[in-house]
């Protein structure tokens, strides 16, 4: 009996020491979740930063500059929590940078500067070898011809390849040039770190107290099933096929199966001019019709009349069933369609792939940037008003996404249901 009791706890004292062991080699929940930076590497006049933070965070890099961190590059971690960024390099000064993802900074790290700072000049004093033990037989030497003296050569200076300098940034990352030289500066930045929609920028659309609807009699709902703030990005959701349920609306109350998702800045945010850019994907829809997503500007008031008397500017508007364009539009009355909108604007993985579509809107001229790359223009002459109306008064941002209608409408190979996924949303004045 003894014995047979003296196996029993041996055994539980092997298996509580393997438990213990288990414990300690296990990393920590907040150690898989540190944020780290690799030293950063430089490319020619460019410096990578390179680590590891939370899968498919937001990792922004940002360097000590007198009393306050300034960002300096951003990128997402990919699922398995790698992240890369890259920026100019700095001419003169010695950077101190950090990563920071989901509020979680990094140690700190050096970046050299392009041009280095001369060494001291070296000591010009020799040092004096000691004798040798014996001394060197003589050596008869030939002698020598005097040289001839040659007149001196001038030599063209060098000229040092010019350091590009690193553009300024601020609180949407590096600054755009403008046409005249000078740079865009800050006036809006969502980049949807949090876990909600930031309602101190953002207005929900709901039919219940707006009326709004869509072609296809979709219910704007604010729902987590429809409006989601998670992983760095702000997901807009649809939904069809739904049991059929009334949706309310101060015009009168319906039946629908399906819902559909609209963020604003109304009264929050608008600007008349500038330039606004959305970093989005949406959805993956390969050429099957039935779904449509917009970026978009609106006027905050109707100044000239009801839509389309005070105008509209489409930045980006996708459709599941032509889904290697996206079009940017302006819309105003006396429009030409066949001008007003982009056609040539080729995004061919735009359902796949995060892209940056973006506007730049001045007094004269409305310009579409898709990557960086222009992609159209459009100058307006509308209807019994004088240029530059009815592009001269404040729009606010917005982003759509809903069931498609007509010859993009819904059809059995359609899915359920559907999201427009945004990144960042920036603009500048």
């Amino acid at each position: 009996m003894r014995s047979r009791a003296l196996l029993v706890m041996l055994a539980c004292l092997a298996t509580a020491i393997a438990g213990l062991a288990a414990v300690v080699d296990a990393p920590s929940s907040e150690a898989a979740q540190r944020t780290t930076l690799d030293r950063p590497r430089t490319v020619g006049g460019k410096v990578v930063f390179k680590g590891r933070a939370q899968p498919r965070a937001r990792v922004v890099i940002k360097r000590r500059a007198n009393d306050r961190w300034v960002r300096v590059a951003v990128d997402r971690a990919d699922r398995k929590g790698r992240y890369q960024a890259r920026t100019q390099r700095p001419l003169r000064q010695r950077w101190v940078v950090r990563a920071v993802a989901k509020g979680k900074p990094s140690g700190r790290r050096t970046v050299p500067p392009a041009i280095p700072v001369a060494p001291p000049a070296e000591d010009s004093r020799t040092e004096q070898l000691p004798p040798t033990t014996e001394p060197l037989p003589p050596v008869d030497l030939p002698a020598e011809e005097p040289p001839l003296e040659e007149p001196p050569v001038e030599e063209p200076p060098v000229e040092e390849p010019p350091v590009e300098e690193p553009a300024p940034v601020d609180e949407c990352g590096e600054q755009p040039l403008k046409a005249d030289g000078t740079r865009w500066q800050c006036s809006f930045v969502d980049d949807f770190d949090g876990t909600e929609l930031d309602t101190d920028k953002w207005l929900v659309q709901e039919t219940w107290f707006s009326g709004m609807t869509t072609a296809n009699r979709d219910c704007y709902v604010n729902d987590p099933s429809t409006v989601q703030v998670a992983d760095g990005t702000l997901r807009l959701s649809i939904r069809r096929g739904l049991e059929e349920f009334e949706c309310r609306s101060p015009y009168g109350n319906f039946r629908t199966t399906s819902t559909a998702a609209t963020v604003a800045t109304y009264q929050r945010y608008s600007q008349t001019y500038g330039r606004f850019e959305f970093r989005a994907k949406f959805p993956q829809h390969e050429g099957i019709p039935g779904t449509g997503s917009g970026l978009w500007l609106y006027p905050q008031r109707h100044t000239y009349g009801a839509w389309p008397q005070s105008g509209e500017i489409d930045v980006a508007e996708w459709f599941s069933g032509a889904p290697e364009r996206a079009y940017p539009s302006v819309h105003y009355a006396g429009e030409d369609r066949s001008l007003s909108s982009g056609y040539q604007c080729l995004v061919s993985d735009a359902g796949t792939q995060f892209h940056t579509y973006a506007v730049e809107w001045t007094p004269t001229v409305i310009e579409f940037f898709y990557d960086g790359q222009k992609c159209f223009e459009h100058e307006w002459n509308a209807t019994d008003l004088p240029a530059p109306a009815p592009f001269d008064h404040p729009f606010y941002l917005v982003l759509t996404q809903a069931w498609g209608a007509g010859t993009n409408a819904p059809n059995a190979e359609t899915p359920m249901s559907a999201t427009l996924t945004v990144d960042w949303v920036r603009a500048w004045e």
